[in-house]
């Protein structure tokens, strides 16, 4: 027989219990703590006019369906009976391919992590114990402080006596001891001794805590171009959906205090560990890797508190594209005295990659003909339509360049290599971005000279096989070292040419677009300048080379 006893003579009077009375609450059949969610049923519904909405289902009753639009965040209610079709059990990555990785992950983020104020009832009061409705799936953690609050009567306008609002006051404070997904046990703060009833509001009393999104990278541990920009669309998709981010630079700031700075591939320890120093909810953390123009994502958010994985998703993600940054390492903007914008982003083998434009102008650009070039709202280079060539003004010898490209069905376009003369009598090699087979593919290089002033035109490689796909990005990579050029597209070499005949050895860089009416869209531009020994500077450029 157990002769342990506890003196309760100092707890307050609503705690006073027997412990029969105690199991008999444990045993009854109408309590239990909540299960784990049910997953969701993702539904696709598509309109009379043949527009598509992709949601969870909320509501199917009747002739009415209620979907939450994964895209937008708002829900969306139709009659069935008006539909053209209804399909349902759509798996997670046909919607992660239907509407975008980054919102497919700000509705599984928003999923399972609280967002603003909480607000609950208080669900049962007895001499042992307080119960409210909120839990972990609200932000609920032990050791948090609730407001109670109880209504105080009608507020009414003394003219008309049209009710505007209810007034509330608060009662009391109570401080969470236990915490399951949706119920939670509290009790009074202090030594009070307050009525509490069912039904009384609660509400946290602080607004709930931030994610942390750590650097996505590659297997390598660096940030490329095209994580980078996912890691940006997450951040602005959630903040716009009311889920707080923790900022880019105070998540640095933390990261150098930890001495993680330099740190690649984040676990779920580290990054549990960063949480609790950011004070974050959860923190999303993964990698991303593969070639050609797509990767493979595999991203993991970890509760903070606990350690646990709330969820862990593998999704067909964006071309990696070129690095940007190792690791963590911060990306300085400077401005040369030219006045071109550049993003400097951590030495590579001793050199560093630099941005080719400032993502918003076109400084430290020329156009010579009547070509319409702008930047798009989401930084890429675009000749909208039009047909013409857009320049640098900085000569280049040895050099890697990387960019992503995107091209309309009929679009027939080139960047220029080591262009040089005065226009339009230019001389250069054009490196083809082409889906046209009556034309040189998309890899194909091309010299373009001027003896004796008469303009020549030069097949140097013709490529065969189709790389790319319409309105698809794809990766273009060249690497020119004295007179040998090195095409790779989608991580894959396509081109391996060295010029014998009076070799190009260096000049400006350019894009070109020569259909009206088509598009091409250029990104993530980014150029590496190499040693101008050559020997050193196929040292430099060694792990890109065949």
């Amino acid at each position: 027989m157990n002769t342990n006893r506890t003196n309760t003579a100092h707890f307050p009077r609503i705690y006073r219990t027997s412990f029969a009375a105690l199991l008999i609450f444990c045993a009854a059949p109408g309590i239990a703590w909540a299960q784990p969610a049910p997953a969701p049923v993702l539904v696709k519904a598509t309109d009379a006019n043949g527009r598509s909405t992709l949601g969870e289902l909320k509501t199917d009753e009747g002739d009415t369906l209620e979907l939450l639009d994964l895209k937008t965040g708002k829900k969306a209610t139709f009659q069935k009976s008006t539909l053209n079709d209804l399909r349902k059990g759509i798996t997670e990555k046909e919607a992660a391919e239907t509407i975008g990785l980054p919102e497919f992950l700000v509705w599984r983020v928003r999923r399972v992590i609280p967002s603003g104020v909480s607000t609950g009832k208080i669900i049962q009061v007895d001499a042992s114990s307080i119960y409210v409705n909120l839990g972990s799936s609200a932000g609920v953690e032990g050791g948090q402080e609730l407001l109670v609050y109880r209504g105080a009567g009608e507020l009414k306008n003394p003219d008309t006596g049209e009710v505007l609002g209810t007034q509330r006051r608060l009662v009391a404070k109570v401080t969470v001891t236990e915490s399951k997904e949706k119920v939670s046990r509290v009790k009074l703060a202090g030594d009070l001794e307050i009525e509490l009833k069912v039904g009384d509001d609660v509400q946290l009393s602080k607004k709930a805590k931030p994610i942390a999104i750590l650097p996505f990278v590659d297997l390598n541990g660096d940030v490329r171009a095209g994580s980078k920009k996912l890691e940006e669309d997450l951040t602005t998709g959630l903040a716009q959906g009311g889920v707080s981010v923790v900022e880019r630079t105070f998540l640095s700031k933390v990261l150098n205090e930890l001495g993680l700075q330099n740190t690649k591939l984040f676990d779920p320890d580290k990054a549990q560990r960063v949480g609790k120093q950011l004070g974050a909810y959860a923190v999303l953390v993964g990698t991303m890797s593969g070639s050609g123009y797509r990767s493979e994502a595999n991203l993991r958010l970890v509760k903070v508190e606990t350690g646990e994985i709330l969820f862990a998703t593998r999704q067909n993600g964006p071309a990696l594209g070129p690095i940007v940054g190792p690791g963590t390492e911060a990306v300085v903007i400077s401005v040369e005295s030219s006045g071109r914008s550049t993003i400097r982003s951590g030495a590579v083998n001793g050199v560093d990659w630099v941005r080719l434009f400032d993502g918003k102008t076109l400084n430290g650009w020329a156009t010579p003909d009547s070509g319409d070039w702008q930047v798009t709202a989401d930084g890429a280079i675009s000749n909208n339509g039009s047909r013409g060539h857009l320049f640098t003004q900085k000569s280049y010898a040895n050099f890697e360049i990387r960019m992503e490209i995107k091209l309309s069905p009929q679009a027939n376009a080139s960047l220029h290599i080591r262009s040089r003369g005065n226009w339009p009598a230019r001389s250069s090699y054009a490196i083809k971005a082409n889906l046209d087979r009556a034309l040189p593919l998309t890899g194909s290089i091309v010299k373009i000279t001027y003896p004796n002033s008469k303009y020549k035109w030069e097949r140097l490689v013709g490529i065969q096989t189709e790389y790319g796909r319409p309105n698809e990005w794809f990766t273009l990579h060249i690497i020119a070292i004295a007179n040998r050029i090195v095409v790779r597209i989608n991580d894959s070499i396509v081109a391996d040419y060295v010029d014998t005949n009076n070799p190009l050895l260096s000049g400006i860089l350019g894009f070109y677009q020569e259909r009206r009416g088509a598009t091409v869209l250029f990104r993530n531009s980014m150029i590496k300048a190499l040693a101008d020994d050559n020997a050193l500077a196929l040292a430099q450029a060694k792990s890109a080379l065949p």
